[in-house]
């Protein structure tokens, strides 16, 4: 019944990964790594499936829980996917476990599912903006508009307005009140909360 238990549960993956990592490389090799973090990530899934049979879907401890659990599990995804696959999916692959993270807080009322996939869609967004090398990960190909660079930059950007659509209708109505002073304007009044979402 405890919230710290389950933090804990769901917060183990990711503090032991780096030391399962340099065992996994040492014992099986690179070619395959990937199927760690998702290996990892399918106990966080597992663990939350377990709670939401646990309590009431009133219950903060169950959102919490299941907030954590999900997070971490498409977390784990969201390194298998530049460990295992080409350069450019790093890109991709975060900005559509961003969406995915933005769609479970849909479902779930907990702020860091919101931040969470906020700090992905802005590391994809990073590097869309300042990777110097992006363009070079592949010779150009013969198509002049429909090719990889399109890819590589379209579904980030699909997915961050698929992720503004999420976030916007619902996002005034459950800020917390910690959050309250990163919706305001200069000049507004302590009380005064923001009628625009950022």
């Amino acid at each position: 019944g405890s919230r710290w238990a389950w933090y804990a549960s769901a917060m183990a993956g990711p503090a032991w990964f780096a030391s399962m990592r340099r065992l996994y490389v040492a014992g099986v090799g690179q070619s395959t790594i990937g199927l760690l973090p998702l290996a990892l990530g399918a106990l966080a899934l597992a663990s939350a499936f377990r709670a939401r049979k646990l309590w009431p879907a009133s219950d903060p401890r169950r959102t919490s829980a299941l907030a954590w659990n999900s997070a971490v599990a498409l977390g784990l995804i969201a390194v298998a996917i530049p460990l295992q696959l080409e350069k450019q999916w790093i890109t991709i692959g975060w900005a559509v476990v961003g969406l995915a993270v933005a769609a479970i807080w849909q479902r779930l009322d907990h702020p860091g599912l919101k931040w969470f996939a906020l700090l992905l869609l802005g590391a994809a967004s990073a590097r869309l903006v300042a990777n110097p090398y992006l363009l070079e990960y592949h010779e150009r190909g013969s198509w002049r508009i429909f090719n990889w660079i399109l890819y590589t930059y379209w579904v980030p950007i699909l997915a961050l307005l698929s992720a503004a659509r999420t976030l916007g209708p619902l996002e005034l109505a459950r800020l917390h009140g910690w959050e309250l002073p990163l919706y305001r304007r200069p000049g507004d009044k302590p009380a005064q909360a923001i009628g625009t979402s950022f």
